[in-house]
């Protein structure tokens, strides 16, 4: 009997998750035939670290790819070399491996992300935060004229169709219609107020939002006074990616997707947890929009003055289930008892990578050589041997046959894609296509990635030249982090001598390595030459990281080599 066991770093039954289960029965359930098929034994670990999932590093070999053809169900199969190609070459723990199948279903792969504070994100609530601070934004700054109706206001205010409007009661006295047309006005930025004549002869005060046009030529005024930017909330969601859910929240709410900004990006094929913050967007409006959502859940929502932006987490809490393991008892126990006692080697794992038709570090390293018309062409291209007849497959077939952007948009259908958004703007343009321009019209986190890609693709390789050359033991030259930030905020490092290595002072989980960027420190021994090497080989040179583009300028960041799971537990079930 299928009976698959999870074990988390709380309990099933824990305050947090009692508090979670009402809230996330309007999810779907995995109904469909994979729920059905019979597994055996079943191993689960939790690996508290830097948001990248290593698993299939650690835990499945080529013999996976026979058992994995045995099933009922199609699921991806591993391959080795996929990983090889991004430069996962290495093993901590190389005799003791073992193969099965994860991410079968939805519930298998459960991910939660921790705050900067260490805080782990749980769903807690789903109710809006509007109320009181529009209490306390209006009350601080503004006199409330008597005989007005706030609550009135404030509901319209924060209604979705915009084309409404609203007509206060009747109003005679012109001096008390100036104190409310200056209590709107001060209070409610995107409100347009007038006098309208009433049937008997009467005035009153009508409210009407303003228009597009409008509010974007105000844009840095169209919020009350004294209410935070950037509201915050909780986005639970599963076999959904993170951008994915951004695209449909911007559809739904009528805003550009750059409004919102997380942390950091969680697995399509998974039930994941993760903080989200959009900027200028009404609580109330976040939460109406639960009714119109599948599998995806939004709550806890605040509002604070700063964003979030990419790496703002201390990691991430995994629940995985591995199914039909393939080793007994005793080699399960003994591979994750080394895992947890040596950790692995910390690679970027393959979803840095992507999977469309060409890698996303690729099209970084065309933006880095500023050739844009080629990372958009990238972004654009059909997957090679895909069997896809879908809008999206064909419209990239359209545009890499005949760069026509107004044929391949209109095969698309949809513009809230990463390729619809791309030929929206390159349809729009009518004197021939400016690929940057069209470039910045994706979300700035979207973008960002991309280049985060080719970092993490050199980042990669590199730690696997210096196992290669010095293996798993600190050297001289390598570095270590000092635990003290320099005056722009980031980490600064320390050069190991002769004597730091006679004295056993740091180990091989003290060592990090640079993803490469301007004003980085790179190790004196021979790893520098590695990345320099790399580096002109995709023609770019480590000593001018620097862009005339800022967006483009890397500023590189400080990264452990090899790392350990924190509060790893684990349990085998037939």
């Amino acid at each position: 009997m299928d009976e698959p066991l999870f074990k988390k770093l709380k309990t099933e039954d824990s305050h947090e998750d009692k508090m979670n289960e009402p809230l996330l029965k309007k999810l779907k359930t995995e109904e469909s035939h994979e729920d059905r098929i019979s597994t055996h034994d079943n191993n689960k670990f939790v690996d508290n670290q830097d948001g990248n999932n290593n698993s299939h590093q650690t835990f499945l070999n080529e013999q996976n790819e026979t058992n994995i053809k045995k099933s009922k169900k199609s699921i991806n199969i591993y391959d080795r070399k996929n990983e090889e190609k991004v430069g996962m070459l290495h093993f901590v723990n190389q005799p003791c491996q073992f193969s099965g199948i994860i991410k079968q279903r939805f519930a298998d792969f459960m991910v939660r992300e921790c705050d900067l504070e260490g805080n782990l994100v749980y769903l807690k609530s789903l109710e809006h935060c509007d109320n009181g601070i529009f209490e306390d934004s209006s009350n601080q700054n503004t006199v409330v004229p008597v005989d007005v109706d706030v609550e009135q206001i404030k509901n319209f205010v924060l209604s979705e169709d915009k084309s409404k409007t609203l007509i206060l009661k009747k109003d005679d006295d012109k001096e008390h219609r100036k104190l409310v047309h200056k209590y709107i006005k001060d209070t409610y930025k995107d409100i347009e107020t007038g006098t309208e004549m009433l049937p008997d002869g009467s005035r009153a005060i009508i409210l009407s939002f303003k228009c597009a046009k409008q509010q974007k030529s105000r844009k840095n005024n169209t919020w009350p006074k004294n209410l935070p930017k950037f509201c915050h909330f909780t986005l639970f969601k599963q076999n959904k990616d993170t951008m994915e859910c951004i695209s449909l929240l911007a559809k739904l709410l009528h805003v550009n997707a750059s409004c919102f900004s997380y942390a950091g990006t969680k697995d399509r094929r998974a039930t994941t947890v993760q903080q989200i913050s959009a900027q200028n967007i009404y609580s109330k409006n976040l939460l109406g929009v639960n009714k119109r959502l599948n599998n995806i859940v939004l709550g806890d929502f605040v509002y604070r003055n700063e964003q979030l932006k990419l790496g703002d987490l201390t990691g991430n809490e995994f629940t995985i289930i591995i199914r039909n393991v393939q080793a007994d008892d005793a080699s399960v126990n003994q591979a994750c008892n080394l895992l947890k006692e040596n950790g692995f080697v910390n690679y970027f794992g393959l979803q840095r990578f992507g999977t469309g038709g060409v890698a996303t570090h690729e099209i970084g390293k065309a933006l880095l050589k500023n050739n844009f018309s080629e990372a958009v062409d990238m972004v654009l291209m059909p997957r090679l041997n895909s069997n896809d007849y879908n809008a999206e497959s064909n419209a990239k077939k359209i545009w890499t046959e005949t760069k026509d952007a107004a044929k391949a948009f209109e095969a698309l259908l949809s513009c809230y894609s990463i390729e619809g958004k791309l030929l929206a703007a390159l349809n729009q343009q009518k004197h021939g296509y400016n690929f940057w321009n069209a470039w910045q019209t994706l979300p700035r986190n979207n973008r960002l990635l991309y280049l985060h890609s080719y970092q993490s693709f050199i980042w990669n390789h590199v730690v696997s030249k210096r196992i290669n050359m010095y293996g798993l033991s600190p050297v001289v030259g390598d570095l270590v982090l000092t635990g003290k930030k320099d005056q722009n905020g980031y980490d600064t490092s320390y050069e190991l001598t002769d004597k730091d290595i006679e004295s056993l002072t740091y180990s091989i989980y003290d060592v990090v390595l640079p993803l490469p960027g301007y004003d980085m420190r790179y190790p004196s021994n021979g790893i520098r030459q590695v990345y320099e090497e790399m580096l002109v080989a995709d023609g770019l040179d480590i000593n001018n990281m620097r862009n005339k583009i800022k967006e483009l300028s890397l500023s590189g960041k400080l990264r452990n080599i090899i790392a350990k799971p924190t509060n790893m537990e684990w349990r085998v079930s037939l």
